[in-house]
């Protein structure tokens, strides 16, 4: 509601990992559990501190982006970080690409469900793209799939700015998923 009331924009982002089943298979889960932990403090150092962060549940995590001007950019380190090799143990590492989708507040939807249905039609239209490593889709029809590397470094999308109110975001994020994935903690379980 303070997002609508003061013409505020934001953007959300889903990020799930491909291959975490592969590293748990050929790794064990410990490894799966460390390069889950890489990742997350990885996409942590993507986003401004004004930003957040969360893990969904498996190999599924948001991000609530709230300068919509800066989201070409913020992807870009997000995939790249991705596509960085993860520390599995042992001394192993290997990359965890990522499939990312990419909704904004208020084109994309106007609540919290409308805008995580968009950012995830969007991630499943990147990982319907096929290919190596990381890509993002913004939400809508005609978007097209970028991958890793595939920006420049001043791209940006969306237009307006402005802080949202991201506790009350995630906090409906929970609500509106809750059938789908719980909120876990970083070094928490998976399911």
């Amino acid at each position: 509601h303070r997002a609508a009331r003061n013409g505020e924009h934001f953007a959300v982002a889903l990020v799930d990992l491909n291959g975490l089943k592969g590293i748990d298979d050929h790794f064990g889960h410990a490894a799966g559990d460390e390069a889950l932990q890489a990742v997350a403090e990885r996409l942590a150092r993507c986003v401004r501190q004004a930003d957040t962060t969360a893990r969904l549940g498996g190999d599924e995590f948001a991000l609530l982006l709230h300068d919509v001007h800066e989201v070409g950019r913020i992807m870009r380190t997000v995939l790249q970080a991705c596509d960085e090799a993860q520390p599995l143990g042992l001394g192993h590492r290997m990359p965890l690409p990522g499939s990312v989708g990419v909704a904004r507040y208020p084109e994309d939807g106007d609540h919290a469900s409308a805008l995580l249905r968009q950012a995830d039609e969007a991630m499943y239209r990147a990982e319907r793209a096929g290919g190596p490593g990381s890509r993002w889709a913004m939400a809508g029809a005609a978007s097209e799939v970028h991958r890793a590397g595939s920006l420049a470094s001043g791209d940006g999308d969306g237009d307006g700015g402005g802080v949202a109110d991201g506790a009350t975001l995630l906090k409906r994020m929970r609500v509106a998923w809750s059938q789908r994935a719980a909120r876990l903690p970083l070094n928490g379980p998976r399911s």
